[in-house]
């Protein structure tokens, strides 16, 4: 039917065959929220579909995001939060690589900038910076949300994630403050992957760029992607004090085609 194939296609079988397991005792206490027989199929499914779409379950496999396996070399990759922009028309979800001792120390070439050009050759052309690797995952879920259900709105375009710097917000009480993306060192490059963990095809980055030329990606309906970036972790000698100080992961986002806006995900402390 219709609701069991938008939702294999945004969740992932596995996830929906386990919320259906997980969670059979509830459809008879919910089904005053939806229209329809509750016994039927279609119905069931739809059901199905709306916990999951407002419990922000993020689809699955998503191998960039699953800890352990050959992406990553089995490292943690514990969740920092989630969002929806827009009604549910834009999910996303960020995480962050975890090294076994927990610390960020990396050695990152210096920015250019900061060479001193009076130096006698002290210091070197790297340096020791705290580095926290961050993988963004963003799924395009505005087809699924047909006019009228759940504030979405029938959005049948494709979502355009834009080549600009990611920030992570560690703003405080007294001053605001950010951590910004590393784009200086080639080593420390951003990388964009399918769920599968295969890398996302140069032609459609390029073809994306074509048309837009601040365009990095797009996103047709239900499909998703995740970004890979390291951030300059100012201020956090370990990923747990990263956890503490990071307020929201930004990165700016065209839904409509034609207005930027942030997306904010918040880090859940």
């Amino acid at each position: 039917g219709v609701w069991t194939d938008l939702s294999v296609g945004r969740f992932g079988t596995s996830k929906v065959m386990r919320w259906r397991e997980e969670n059979s005792n509830d459809k008879d206490d919910d089904a005053e929220n939806y229209d329809g027989d509750s016994s039927s199929s279609a119905d069931n499914m739809l059901h199905v579909y709306r916990s999951m779409h407002l419990a922000r379950v993020r689809p699955a496999p998503c191998r960039p995001l699953d800890g352990g396996g050959a992406f990553g070399a089995g490292a943690a990759v514990p969740l920092l939060g989630s969002t929806s922009l827009r009604g549910g028309r834009v999910c996303a979800w960020a995480a962050m690589v975890e090294r076994s001792n927990g610390e960020t120390t990396r050695c990152v070439l210096r920015k250019p900038e900061d060479e001193d050009p009076s130096s006698s050759g002290g210091g070197g052309a790297y340096t020791s910076l705290p580095v926290v690797e961050v993988r963004i995952l963003l799924q395009n879920t505005g087809c699924s949300v047909p006019a009228g259900f759940g504030g979405g709105g029938g959005n049948n375009g494709h979502l355009a994630v834009l080549d600009h710097p990611v920030t992570v917000d560690s703003s405080t009480r007294r001053r605001g403050e950010e951590m910004p993306e590393i784009t200086w060192d080639g080593r420390l490059a951003r990388a964009t992957f399918r769920a599968n963990g295969s890398p996302l095809e140069a032609p459609t980055v390029a073809a994306a760029a074509g048309r837009d030329h601040d365009v990095l990606f797009r996103l047709g309906p239900t499909e998703s992607a995740v970004l890979v970036v390291h951030v300059h972790a100012k201020g956090c000698s370990t990923t747990s004090k990263f956890r503490r100080r990071a307020r929201s992961v930004r990165v700016l986002v065209r839904p409509d085609g034609l207005t930027t806006v942030p997306l904010m995900i918040k880090v859940n402390g």
